[in-house]
Protein backbone atom coordinates (compact mmCIF):
# COMPACT_ATOMS: atom_id res chain seq x y z
CA UNK A 1 0.00 0.00 0.00
CA UNK A 2 1.14 3.45 -0.75
CA UNK A 3 1.64 5.79 2.24
CA UNK A 4 -1.46 7.83 2.95
CA UNK A 5 -1.70 10.90 5.16
CA UNK A 6 -3.93 10.22 8.18
CA UNK A 7 -6.59 12.46 9.66
CA UNK A 8 -7.09 12.13 13.40
CA UNK A 9 -10.09 10.09 14.54
CA UNK A 10 -10.74 8.00 17.68
CA UNK A 11 -11.06 4.24 17.93
CA UNK A 12 -10.55 1.72 15.19
CA UNK A 13 -11.06 -1.88 14.12
CA UNK A 14 -10.29 -3.88 11.04
CA UNK A 15 -11.39 -6.99 9.21
CA UNK A 16 -10.45 -9.85 6.91
CA UNK A 17 -11.96 -12.15 4.33
CA UNK A 18 -12.68 -15.71 5.52
CA UNK A 19 -10.19 -18.55 5.01
CA UNK A 20 -12.57 -20.16 2.47
CA UNK A 21 -11.68 -19.14 -1.10
CA UNK A 22 -14.43 -18.26 -3.57
CA UNK A 23 -14.24 -18.38 -7.33
CA UNK A 24 -16.30 -15.21 -7.77
CA UNK A 25 -16.67 -11.93 -5.95
CA UNK A 26 -19.71 -12.25 -3.66
CA UNK A 27 -22.31 -9.50 -3.59
CA UNK A 28 -24.33 -10.35 -0.49
CA UNK A 29 -23.70 -9.42 3.15
CA UNK A 30 -21.61 -11.64 5.40
CA UNK A 31 -21.79 -12.26 9.17
CA UNK A 32 -19.39 -10.47 11.54
CA UNK A 33 -15.78 -11.70 11.58
CA UNK A 34 -13.25 -9.18 12.90
CA UNK A 35 -10.11 -8.61 14.94
CA UNK A 36 -10.29 -6.03 17.70
CA UNK A 37 -6.95 -6.09 19.52
CA UNK A 38 -6.14 -2.39 19.12
CA UNK A 39 -7.59 0.15 21.53
CA UNK A 40 -7.63 3.06 19.10
CA UNK A 41 -7.82 3.88 15.39
CA UNK A 42 -5.95 1.78 12.82
CA UNK A 43 -4.28 4.07 10.30
CA UNK A 44 -2.14 1.72 8.25
CA UNK A 45 -2.09 -1.92 7.12
CA UNK A 46 0.56 -3.94 5.27
CA UNK A 47 0.71 -7.62 4.34
CA UNK A 48 3.90 -9.59 4.90
CA UNK A 49 4.95 -11.05 1.51
CA UNK A 50 4.76 -14.80 1.15
CA UNK A 51 2.73 -15.33 4.31
CA UNK A 52 -0.79 -15.25 5.73
CA UNK A 53 0.17 -12.39 8.05
CA UNK A 54 -0.71 -8.72 8.02
CA UNK A 55 0.62 -5.89 10.20
CA UNK A 56 -1.44 -3.00 11.54
CA UNK A 57 -0.35 0.40 12.85
CA UNK A 58 -2.59 2.20 15.32
CA UNK A 59 -3.26 5.44 17.15
CA UNK A 60 -2.77 3.41 20.34
CA UNK A 61 1.00 3.54 19.65
CA UNK A 62 1.45 -0.11 18.70
CA UNK A 63 1.91 -2.30 15.66
CA UNK A 64 0.47 -5.82 15.71
CA UNK A 65 0.62 -8.93 13.55
CA UNK A 66 -2.45 -10.95 12.58
CA UNK A 67 -3.13 -14.26 10.87
CA UNK A 68 -5.68 -13.85 8.07
CA UNK A 69 -6.72 -17.50 8.20
CA UNK A 70 -8.66 -16.99 11.41
CA UNK A 71 -8.26 -13.22 12.03
CA UNK A 72 -6.32 -13.93 15.22
CA UNK A 73 -3.53 -11.84 16.68
CA UNK A 74 -0.13 -13.55 16.51
CA UNK A 75 1.16 -14.35 19.98
CA UNK A 76 3.71 -11.88 21.37
CA UNK A 77 3.44 -9.74 18.23
CA UNK A 78 2.85 -6.32 19.79
CA UNK A 79 5.54 -3.81 18.80
CA UNK A 80 5.33 -0.65 20.88
CA UNK A 81 6.23 2.46 18.91
CA UNK A 82 5.18 4.61 21.86
CA UNK A 83 3.14 7.32 20.12
CA UNK A 84 0.35 7.13 17.53
CA UNK A 85 1.48 5.13 14.47
CA UNK A 86 0.26 6.63 11.20
CA UNK A 87 2.29 4.68 8.64
CA UNK A 88 3.90 1.26 8.26
CA UNK A 89 5.80 -0.41 5.40
CA UNK A 90 7.04 -4.00 5.19
CA UNK A 91 10.29 -4.89 3.42
CA UNK A 92 10.14 -7.24 0.46
CA UNK A 93 11.90 -10.10 2.25
CA UNK A 94 9.15 -10.10 4.88
CA UNK A 95 11.69 -10.03 7.69
CA UNK A 96 11.53 -6.39 8.72
CA UNK A 97 9.24 -3.35 8.69
CA UNK A 98 9.25 0.35 9.50
CA UNK A 99 6.73 2.32 11.51
CA UNK A 100 6.30 6.10 11.53
CA UNK A 101 4.30 8.20 13.90
CA UNK A 102 3.27 11.38 15.64
CA UNK A 103 6.59 11.74 17.47
CA UNK A 104 8.55 12.16 14.22
CA UNK A 105 10.38 8.86 14.60
CA UNK A 106 10.85 6.13 12.03
CA UNK A 107 11.44 2.80 13.77
CA UNK A 108 12.78 -0.31 12.02
CA UNK A 109 11.62 -3.66 13.43
CA UNK A 110 12.69 -7.28 13.08
CA UNK A 111 9.39 -9.03 12.34
CA UNK A 112 10.59 -12.51 13.29
CA UNK A 113 11.64 -11.46 16.79
CA UNK A 114 9.43 -8.33 17.01
CA UNK A 115 12.50 -6.40 18.17
CA UNK A 116 13.51 -2.82 17.44
CA UNK A 117 16.51 -2.60 15.12
CA UNK A 118 17.10 1.16 14.89
CA UNK A 119 15.27 4.46 14.82
CA UNK A 120 15.72 8.07 13.78
CA UNK A 121 13.77 11.32 13.99
CA UNK A 122 12.92 13.24 10.81
CA UNK A 123 11.76 16.42 12.55
CA UNK A 124 8.02 16.23 11.86
CA UNK A 125 5.12 13.81 12.25
CA UNK A 126 5.50 10.75 10.01
CA UNK A 127 2.06 10.36 8.47
CA UNK A 128 2.97 8.57 5.23
CA UNK A 129 5.81 6.43 3.93
CA UNK A 130 6.70 4.41 0.85
CA UNK A 131 9.48 1.88 0.43
CA UNK A 132 11.33 1.20 -2.82
CA UNK A 133 11.05 -2.37 -4.11
CA UNK A 134 14.67 -3.14 -3.21
CA UNK A 135 14.26 -1.72 0.29
CA UNK A 136 17.14 0.73 -0.17
CA UNK A 137 15.08 3.94 -0.07
CA UNK A 138 12.20 5.13 2.09
CA UNK A 139 10.13 8.19 1.16
CA UNK A 140 8.23 10.49 3.52
CA UNK A 141 6.01 13.50 2.86
CA UNK A 142 5.15 16.44 5.08
CA UNK A 143 2.21 18.76 5.71
CA UNK A 144 4.31 21.53 4.13
CA UNK A 145 4.44 19.77 0.77
CA UNK A 146 7.99 18.45 1.21
CA UNK A 147 9.24 15.08 -0.07
CA UNK A 148 12.28 13.44 1.56
CA UNK A 149 14.12 10.23 0.67
CA UNK A 150 15.96 8.25 3.36
CA UNK A 151 18.25 5.22 3.38
CA UNK A 152 16.93 2.85 6.08
CA UNK A 153 20.25 1.05 6.52
CA UNK A 154 22.05 4.23 7.52
CA UNK A 155 19.17 6.47 8.69
CA UNK A 156 20.60 9.16 6.41
CA UNK A 157 18.80 11.55 4.08
CA UNK A 158 19.53 10.46 0.50
CA UNK A 159 17.82 13.30 -1.34
CA UNK A 160 15.51 16.21 -0.64
CA UNK A 161 13.63 17.64 0.98
CA UNK A 162 11.97 18.74 -2.26
CA UNK A 163 9.20 21.31 -2.22
CA UNK A 164 6.63 19.71 -4.53
CA UNK A 165 3.26 21.01 -3.35
CA UNK A 166 1.63 24.14 -1.95
CA UNK A 167 -0.27 22.09 0.63
CA UNK A 168 0.13 18.85 2.59
CA UNK A 169 1.29 15.69 0.83
CA UNK A 170 -1.41 13.07 1.41
CA UNK A 171 0.14 10.07 -0.36
CA UNK A 172 3.53 8.96 -1.65
CA UNK A 173 4.48 5.94 -3.77
CA UNK A 174 7.69 4.66 -5.37
CA UNK A 175 7.47 3.41 -8.95
CA UNK A 176 8.05 -0.36 -9.29
CA UNK A 177 11.56 0.22 -10.69
CA UNK A 178 12.44 2.64 -7.86
CA UNK A 179 13.48 5.52 -10.11
CA UNK A 180 10.46 7.79 -9.62
CA UNK A 181 8.06 8.82 -6.88
CA UNK A 182 4.44 9.89 -7.21
CA UNK A 183 2.87 12.21 -4.64
CA UNK A 184 -0.72 13.28 -4.10
CA UNK A 185 -1.59 16.46 -2.25
CA UNK A 186 -4.28 18.59 -0.67
CA UNK A 187 -3.48 21.12 -3.41
CA UNK A 188 -5.41 18.73 -5.77
CA UNK A 189 -2.34 17.80 -7.81
CA UNK A 190 -0.22 14.72 -8.47
CA UNK A 191 3.51 15.08 -9.03
CA UNK A 192 5.82 12.43 -10.49
CA UNK A 193 9.48 13.18 -9.89
CA UNK A 194 12.92 11.62 -10.17
CA UNK A 195 13.73 10.20 -6.75
CA UNK A 196 17.30 11.55 -6.78
CA UNK A 197 16.92 15.03 -8.27
CA UNK A 198 13.31 15.80 -7.40
CA UNK A 199 12.79 17.06 -10.95
CA UNK A 200 9.48 16.44 -12.71
CA UNK A 201 9.38 13.27 -14.79
CA UNK A 202 6.08 14.42 -16.32
CA UNK A 203 4.07 17.64 -15.95
CA UNK A 204 1.99 18.00 -12.79
CA UNK A 205 -1.38 16.24 -13.05
CA UNK A 206 -4.28 18.55 -12.23
CA UNK A 207 -7.35 16.47 -13.10
CA UNK A 208 -8.91 16.16 -9.63
CA UNK A 209 -11.35 18.67 -8.12
CA UNK A 210 -10.36 17.88 -4.55
CA UNK A 211 -7.42 16.77 -2.43
CA UNK A 212 -5.62 13.68 -3.75
CA UNK A 213 -5.64 11.24 -0.85
CA UNK A 214 -4.14 8.08 -2.34
CA UNK A 215 -1.80 7.30 -5.25
CA UNK A 216 -0.59 3.89 -6.41
CA UNK A 217 1.33 2.55 -9.42
CA UNK A 218 0.22 -0.39 -11.52
CA UNK A 219 2.64 -3.32 -11.08
CA UNK A 220 3.96 -2.70 -14.60
CA UNK A 221 4.71 0.94 -13.79
CA UNK A 222 2.81 2.05 -16.87
CA UNK A 223 -0.18 3.56 -15.06
CA UNK A 224 -0.91 5.71 -12.03
CA UNK A 225 -4.16 5.37 -10.10
CA UNK A 226 -5.39 8.06 -7.72
CA UNK A 227 -8.25 8.54 -5.27
CA UNK A 228 -9.58 11.91 -4.18
CA UNK A 229 -11.85 13.85 -1.89
CA UNK A 230 -13.83 14.59 -5.07
CA UNK A 231 -15.05 10.93 -4.78
CA UNK A 232 -13.43 9.77 -8.04
CA UNK A 233 -10.70 7.27 -8.88
CA UNK A 234 -8.66 8.18 -11.93
CA UNK A 235 -6.21 6.30 -14.16
CA UNK A 236 -3.31 8.08 -15.86
CA UNK A 237 -0.59 7.13 -18.31
CA UNK A 238 2.49 7.22 -16.07
CA UNK A 239 4.78 8.26 -18.93
CA UNK A 240 2.75 11.31 -19.97
CA UNK A 241 0.19 12.06 -17.24
CA UNK A 242 -2.64 11.76 -19.75
CA UNK A 243 -5.98 10.66 -18.24
CA UNK A 244 -7.15 7.17 -19.22
CA UNK A 245 -10.31 6.49 -17.21
CA UNK A 246 -12.42 7.68 -14.27
CA UNK A 247 -14.32 5.52 -11.76
CA UNK A 248 -17.40 6.98 -10.07
CA UNK A 249 -19.49 5.37 -7.37
CA UNK A 250 -18.41 6.58 -3.95
CA UNK A 251 -20.50 9.32 -2.34
CA UNK A 252 -17.83 10.71 -0.01
CA UNK A 253 -14.09 11.28 0.07
CA UNK A 254 -11.93 8.36 -1.00
CA UNK A 255 -9.35 7.57 1.66
CA UNK A 256 -7.37 4.61 0.34
CA UNK A 257 -6.91 2.55 -2.82
CA UNK A 258 -4.95 -0.59 -3.70
CA UNK A 259 -4.34 -2.58 -6.88
CA UNK A 260 -4.08 -6.35 -7.20
CA UNK A 261 -0.73 -7.91 -8.17
CA UNK A 262 -2.14 -9.01 -11.54
CA UNK A 263 -3.43 -5.47 -12.22
CA UNK A 264 -6.97 -6.77 -12.85
CA UNK A 265 -8.63 -5.28 -9.78
CA UNK A 266 -8.63 -1.97 -7.94
CA UNK A 267 -9.99 -1.73 -4.40
CA UNK A 268 -11.18 1.59 -3.02
CA UNK A 269 -12.33 2.68 0.43
CA UNK A 270 -14.04 5.90 1.41
CA UNK A 271 -15.65 7.95 4.12
CA UNK A 272 -19.02 6.80 2.76
CA UNK A 273 -18.29 3.60 4.74
CA UNK A 274 -18.02 1.36 1.67
CA UNK A 275 -15.37 -0.73 -0.02
CA UNK A 276 -15.72 -1.11 -3.78
CA UNK A 277 -14.05 -3.39 -6.31
CA UNK A 278 -13.35 -2.22 -9.86
CA UNK A 279 -12.27 -3.96 -13.04
CA UNK A 280 -9.26 -2.41 -14.74
CA UNK A 281 -10.33 -3.85 -18.10
CA UNK A 282 -13.98 -2.73 -18.20
CA UNK A 283 -13.58 0.25 -15.81
CA UNK A 284 -16.80 -0.92 -14.12
CA UNK A 285 -17.61 -1.69 -10.51
CA UNK A 286 -17.58 -5.42 -9.67
CA UNK A 287 -20.57 -6.54 -7.61
CA UNK A 288 -22.19 -4.41 -4.93
CA UNK A 289 -20.42 -2.00 -2.61
CA UNK A 290 -19.48 -3.59 0.73
CA UNK A 291 -20.94 -1.59 3.60
CA UNK A 292 -18.72 -1.17 6.66
CA UNK A 293 -19.85 0.19 10.08
CA UNK A 294 -17.96 3.48 9.69
CA UNK A 295 -15.63 5.53 7.52
CA UNK A 296 -12.65 3.56 6.25
CA UNK A 297 -9.08 4.78 6.50
CA UNK A 298 -6.92 1.97 5.14
CA UNK A 299 -7.09 -0.97 2.74
CA UNK A 300 -4.38 -3.46 1.81
CA UNK A 301 -4.23 -6.45 -0.55
CA UNK A 302 -2.09 -9.53 0.05
CA UNK A 303 0.76 -10.25 -2.37
CA UNK A 304 -1.20 -13.15 -3.91
CA UNK A 305 -4.30 -10.96 -4.23
CA UNK A 306 -6.48 -13.36 -2.22
CA UNK A 307 -6.96 -11.35 0.98
CA UNK A 308 -8.11 -7.83 1.71
CA UNK A 309 -7.64 -6.04 5.03
CA UNK A 310 -9.66 -2.95 5.95
CA UNK A 311 -9.30 -0.46 8.82
CA UNK A 312 -12.03 1.77 10.25
CA UNK A 313 -12.66 3.80 13.45
CA UNK A 314 -15.36 2.04 15.48
CA UNK A 315 -15.64 -0.58 18.16
CA UNK A 316 -17.96 -2.73 16.04
CA UNK A 317 -16.83 -4.76 13.07
CA UNK A 318 -18.18 -6.44 9.97
CA UNK A 319 -17.06 -9.15 7.59
CA UNK A 320 -15.74 -8.52 4.12
CA UNK A 321 -15.32 -11.40 1.70
CA UNK A 322 -13.10 -10.84 -1.31
CA UNK A 323 -11.55 -13.13 -3.90
CA UNK A 324 -9.56 -11.54 -6.70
Amino acid sequence: MSGVRRRRHPLGRWLFPPPTRRSTVPSGPRPPDTSTGHTNAIWSLAFIPGSDLVVSGSHDGTCRMWNVQDASQVADSIMSHGRPVYAIVVFGDGKSMASGGADGRIVLWNLERREKLREWNIGHSVELMSLSADGQMLATGSDRGLLSIWRPSTEKLVSGPFKLHTAAIRSVAFSPDGTKIATGSSDKTIRVVDCHSGKDAIPAIEDHDGAVTSVVWSPSGQQLISGSVDTTIKFFDASTGSPLATYRGHTDAITSIAISPNSELVVSAAEDATVRLWSTSTFQQIGNARKIPDRIFSVALSSDGDYLAVGWPRQEGAHLDCKT
